[in-house]
């Protein structure tokens, strides 16, 4: 006994890739004007990963976040970056960074240790409220450990 096997090079779905992944409408049109193309008939849908993906859309990121703050010292965000590999000239080995989010004016520390950030950030607040005449509302980290005093 013998078993015919199945012809998979002439399916809808073939011809569909083969043709550059039309529509159905195309293909139906295309079919009647040709002699030896395999039926596509009316109604088969034909699922194509190609063209699922193709028909995928990706919302836009926003193009600026909007900032939420009015006036500069009202929202600070500060980080502490190290200890780096190479000490500075002065054997620092940690960075202190305060970015204001109104101005986006970026301050940074050279620090020896982590211990250092409290009287960093005092120097940083009392300078900065002085000099711009207001008074620091609010200041965001990363909830590091350098900051749990």
């Amino acid at each position: 006994m013998s078993v015919k096997k199945p012809n998979f090079w002439n399916t809808p779905g073939r011809t569909h890739a083969c043709m550059g992944h039309p529509n159905e409408n195309a293909m139906i049109k295309t079919q009647r004007s040709t002699n030896g193309m395999s039926a596509v008939g009316s109604g088969i849908k034909i699922l194509c990963g190609g063209c699922m993906k193709g028909k995928q859309t990706v919302a836009p990121y926003a193009s600026r976040s909007e900032r939420k703050t009015s006036r500069v010292l009202e929202l600070v965000h500060t980080d502490v970056m190290g200890p780096m590999k190479t000490d500075s000239k002065g054997g620092a080995r940690y960075v202190l960074t305060f970015v204001d989010d109104f101005s986006r004016f970026v301050v940074g520390y050279f620090q020896k240790n982590k211990s250092e950030v409290t009287a960093k950030l005092t120097e940083f607040k009392v300078f900065y409220e002085n000099q711009w005449g207001e008074r620091l509302k609010c200041l965001r980290s990363d909830k590091g450990t350098e900051y749990a005093n």
